[in-house]
């Protein structure tokens, strides 16, 4: 390294830590961290800052090892502000696959090669499922997670907690520890590795060990954030009964991110939400995201999950409610409005399929709720008559227009305005004016001040 540059004052060299980190991946600064003692340490704090302020684990051994290194490195440590956790689990279609092989070369006759990649296969994958059930029911993996949460506790960091199935995408952000645990295993075109692990039934499991842990080593949860979708079955239950969890963990908690399909409201991650979600008694902020299909009534029991696990919702100090995509009766979302009406200020419902009429909920929110902003956007209807437990029936579309009031004072007059123009819709007045909210593709509602 040249002395010029070694001579250089700490800001410049800072200022150079940061040019490198601005680099997708984290070769380029990793690199230069080991150039020299005089980028260390800026240098470090900067791959840090850039890479390693909320790592990506998973349920395997070196995973979570490698998330207590991180969690007591002196300069990555109090650098980390959260964790993901991603539930991905061994396929069994995986080692249903080597063994339909077997079976059918036991009866029809298959290649002494194909048999004997078979066996390995079904051998491996065996051998790796029971490290990975020794490690969740020993508890190893939740006093590793523990572990880790009690070194950021050291450092006075409020940790933000989330459970991702976001995609192997292999752009260098995949979970810590996935490809040691995939490549054991050999490429398959039809999935390439992708094919060795899936998400759904880990989801749940995972979950627990996060609020376990939490509890355990006493950390303050500063948000919470869920993303589980596109599936629709789950063959996890957990039994709540057998959950053993200090919640005082949760009393710092703040704000909470749901994305949660079908899948994931009838798998049992509803029934953990149910559970812990009365703890959350500081929580400000409810963001609730399905991908529901808008143009399908939802089975009875989607409905009735989510409305429990919104109204297990017990804060005294809930001002922001968002919903998009969640089919709800309107009964439940009454419920639950009445609940935090006296603290409530921000209201947002988008893409929102309701079993109910909607000019009964708008005209309670007018009469009832003291809101600085309220959002109403492409919203459609159901008949509370036509509910059933399967669901498949069709909305109504409502209103194919948005709006967006904003202050106390316009809310009413705002509301009154919109619901006369709808009423004269519906008694098919053709001169209704609400073409005024109508909304191109991309555009935002109309703001009303």
């Amino acid at each position: 390294m040249p002395p010029v540059l070694l001579s250089m004052p700490n800001e410049i060299i800072a200022r150079i830590c940061e040019y490198v980190a601005v680099h997708d991946h984290a070769k380029p600064i990793s690199n230069l961290r080991l150039t020299c003692k005089t980028f260390y340490a800026p240098a470090t704090k900067e791959l840090a800052q850039k890479f390693l302020s909320e790592p990506r684990v998973m349920l395997t051994r070196y995973s979570l090892k490698t998330l207590v290194e991180i969690c007591k490195h002196p300069l990555f440590g109090p650098q980390v502000r959260g964790v993901t956790f991603d539930p991905r689990r061994l396929n069994i279609a995986f080692f249903d696959q080597a063994n339909s092989i077997l079976e059918r070369g036991s009866k029809y006759g298959v290649s002494n090669k194909a048999m004997t990649q078979a066996r390995k296969e079904m051998s491996l994958y065996l051998k790796c499922f029971e490290q990975e059930q020794r490690l969740q029911q020993t508890g190893e993996a939740s006093k590793l997670v523990t572990k880790a949460f009690t070194l950021l506790r050291q450092y006075g960091n409020a940790v933000k907690m989330t459970l991702s199935r976001k995609p192997i995408d292999h752009d260098g952000f995949d979970p810590i520890g996935y490809h040691k645990a995939v490549k054991k295993f050999p490429r398959h075109d039809h999935g390439g590795w992708d094919y060795v692990m899936e998400v759904m039934k880990g989801i749940p499991s995972t979950f627990l060990i996060m609020l376990e842990a939490a509890g355990r080593s006493e950390s303050d949860i500063s948000s919470l954030e869920i993303s589980a979708y596109d599936f629709y079955y789950c063959d996890t239950y957990p039994d709540i009964s057998k959950i053993h969890i200090q919640f005082e963990a949760l009393t710092a908690l703040t704000d909470i991110d749901l994305s949660l399909g079908q899948g994931a409201l009838c798998c049992g991650l509803g029934k953990i939400l149910e559970a812990t979600l009365p703890f959350a008694n500081s929580l400000q902020k409810v963001s609730f995201i399905s991908d529901e299909d808008a143009e399908v009534q939802p089975s009875l029991e989607v409905l009735e999950s989510a409305a429990r696990v919104l109204g297990s919702v017990n804060s005294d100090e809930l001002t922001h409610l968002e919903l998009y995509s969640v089919s709800l009766r309107k009964a439940d979302l009454l419920k639950v409005l009445g609940q935090h009406k006296k603290t409530l200020k921000q209201l947002i419902l988008e893409d929102t399929p309701l079993v109910g009429s909607w000019v009964q909920l708008l005209s309670w929110i007018r009469d009832n709720l003291s809101l600085d902003k309220l959002v109403i956007n492409l919203v459609s209807e159901f008949d509370e008559q036509e509910v059933s437990q399967d669901g498949y029936t069709k909305p109504t579309p409502w209103f194919r227009g948005g709006f967006d009031i904003r202050g106390a004072t316009a809310m009413r007059p705002a509301l009154d305005k919109f619901l006369a123009q709808k009423r004269k819709e519906l008694a098919g007045d053709e001169d209704h004016g609400l073409g005024e909210y109508d909304l191109k593709y991309g555009e935002q509602p109309k703001i009303v001040e």
